[in-house]
């Protein structure tokens, strides 16, 4: 007798086959809002003490609202069939969560997913502290996209505060473009303002954000020489001063490692340096030519003079041996014919007298 009383006070938990399963889907949720949901159906929590068990006592419940709309077949319901948001996948340690966000939200506008399912799509691809902070939000929070894409950014300490910062301290890297950089820093400041739609809307709202972009970008460069000649232009648009400094930054690696002018070589026509040099000849080594040497005779090396150069050091020697020695200087070549004859007849007569 106290055996039947004792079965009859104890809840009934219905182990069902999994193909006649009301709601397969349970399975796959989080052990919050399993336990949200016996909550909302006033099943005693004391008792039902195991995931398992409250699952089991929801499948009992007809009509259960949020998970009835996704009844499917338990022979097709796979962890790849949650996820409805095709060229997306699931969040990985090493993915930036603020990129990864906003890859999500591009995903949902271009496959026109309606914005009230964006936080129930993005559920099954957390993981981690994502995941952990959408957990902790309010039920009544949990559908909104806004609210869960704030606690995220929260949990990996991306705070209004945070992408202030970041905005002004930010610098360009050496792997990307200005336009990049531009982009980056318009990430910043928008996550940081946390504007309205309309107000992203408004004309003279855009103009003040990219004057604050273009202003943060010219004076956080490094480089002075190209900070000077950016400040040189007055720039209406971020387009045009990304555009201006991509192409100049191009134009400085092209010409960087290239040769001075009078260093090429011109190897068709057998010149180098001068270009102006006729065909043939090198002018690259400016020597000029040596006493007693002239221009179109090529240089000797320096253990052989020329026959002018031992001329003239003939010359130098003879005269100082004959001012040494006191006998009269005569040139060492020898005199000519006419001279030679008038010499001696002079020498005759001189000697008849």
């Amino acid at each position: 007798m106290a055996e039947s009383e004792k079965a009859e006070t104890e809840p009934k938990v219905a182990v069902t086959d999994p193909r006649s399963e009301r709601y397969p889907l349970l399975k796959f949720m989080l052990a919050d809002y399993i336990k949200s949901l016996c909550e909302q159906h006033h099943l005693d929590l004391t008792l039902l003490k195991t995931k398992d068990e409250r699952i089991a006592a929801l499948q009992l419940i007809p009509g259960l609202e949020d998970v009835s709309v996704a009844k499917t077949s338990p022979t097709t319901t796979t962890d790849s069939n949650l996820r409805k948001l095709k060229g997306f996948r699931q969040l990985v340690s090493d993915d930036d969560i603020e990129c990864y966000l906003a890859t999500f939200e591009r995903q949902c506008m271009h496959q026109t997913i309606p914005k009230t399912r964006w936080a129930g799509e993005l559920e099954a691809y957390l993981t981690g502290r994502a995941q952990q902070a959408f957990s902790l939000l309010p039920e009544g929070q949990k559908q909104d996209f806004v609210a869960v894409r704030e606690a995220i950014l929260s949990a990996y300490r991306l705070t209004p505060e945070a992408y202030k910062d970041k905005f002004r301290t930010a610098q360009k890297l050496s792997s990307e473009t200005f336009q990049q950089y531009a982009g980056r820093l318009h990430l910043y400041l928008r996550r940081w303002l946390n504007p309205s739609d309309q107000l992203l809307r408004d004309d003279e709202f855009q103009t003040i954000v990219g004057k604050l972009i273009v202003d943060q970008l010219i004076f956080s460069l490094n480089d002075e020489s190209l900070r000077l000649k950016l400040l040189e232009q007055r720039w209406l648009k971020i387009e045009e001063l990304t555009s201006f400094a991509d192409n100049l930054m191009l134009a400085r690696f092209s010409l960087r490692g290239r040769a001075p002018v009078g260093m090429r070589t011109n190897t068709a026509s057998g010149r180098s340096g001068n270009n102006n040099a006729p065909a043939g000849q090198n002018y690259s080594r400016v020597n000029p030519p040596q006493m007693g040497q002239s221009a179109a005779e090529p240089r000797r090396g320096s253990g052989q003079p020329s026959p002018q150069q031992r001329l003239q050091h003939n010359l130098r020697s003879d005269m100082g041996t004959a001012r040494a020695t006191g006998q009269p200087q005569h040139p060492p070549w020898p005199r000519s014919s006419q001279a030679g004859q008038s010499v001696n007849s002079n020498d005759t007569a001189t000697s008849g007298i």
